[in-house]
């Protein structure tokens, strides 16, 4: 059970202490009704948690441990109007998508391992947009196979909605390990990281490798570094 103490803060109007004295962590967090930040870490041992912050705030907030951050990349997210018609999103859906794309991106098993850390800014770099499959063909030059895409070292990104809702069976990933797997892919790309095949029977699932397409004779996995 977490040690939870309150901290006054200029930053937020909410500002808490997670501390885990069982397992060497603590965190500072801030929060509001419609965002939530980690400004702080403090770790001694590699671990990641989900904390309740109850009503009031949003549902919960990710905390993950990371290695010194080297290189920061700024991003915002968006959703295509399209995509917020047909699944019918609220304002707090929008809210929610953000709030997963910053602890996917920012998972002890993405690209942090590689000294990376992500940052949603207003004007961030990166243009991550949750589109339609429509939207993603015309501008990917796909032809209807509900994937996801992101220009190879450049800084557009898209990821299919119907995906992000409803995974794909032939990742043989369950819907919260696939999104993390198509925001550390479609990143990857960003990163300048092209496609490669299953290694062999039994290896990890690359994860450049195109899980929506099917994982061969490999084992599902979402940890970058396989």
């Amino acid at each position: 059970m977490a040690n939870v103490a309150m901290a006054v803060s200029e930053i937020m109007p909410i500002s808490l202490i997670f501390s885990f004295p069982e397992k060497k962590y603590a965190a500072i967090a801030t929060a509001t009704p419609s965002r939530a930040y980690l400004i702080r870490r403090v770790t001694i041992s590699p671990i990641s948690g989900i904390i309740d912050l109850g009503a009031g705030a949003l549902e919960s907030i990710c905390l993950y441990s990371t290695n010194e951050e080297i290189m920061r990349i700024t991003y915002h997210a968006s959703i295509d109007p399209d995509v917020i018609k047909t699944y019918k999103l609220r304002n707090t859906d929008e809210r929610q998508f953000d709030f997963y794309l910053m602890c996917y991106l920012n998972s002890p098993d993405g690209w942090s391992q590689d000294g990376y850390s992500f940052e949603q800014t207003e004007h961030g770099h990166v243009h991550i947009r949750l589109s339609s499959t429509a939207t993603i063909d015309k501008a990917c030059g796909f032809s209807g196979q509900k994937l996801s895409c992101a220009i190879l070292g450049g800084t557009k990104m898209y990821l299919n909605a119907e995906r992000w809702f409803h995974g794909a069976k032939a990742s043989k990933l369950d819907l919260e390990n696939y999104r993390q797997y198509m925001v550390s892919h479609e990143m990857g790309h960003i990163l300048g990281k092209e496609h490669v095949k299953c290694p062999g029977k039994g290896s990890k699932a690359p994860i450049m490798l195109q899980h929506t397409l099917g994982i061969g004779e490999c084992i599902p996995n979402t940890d970058v570094k396989g």
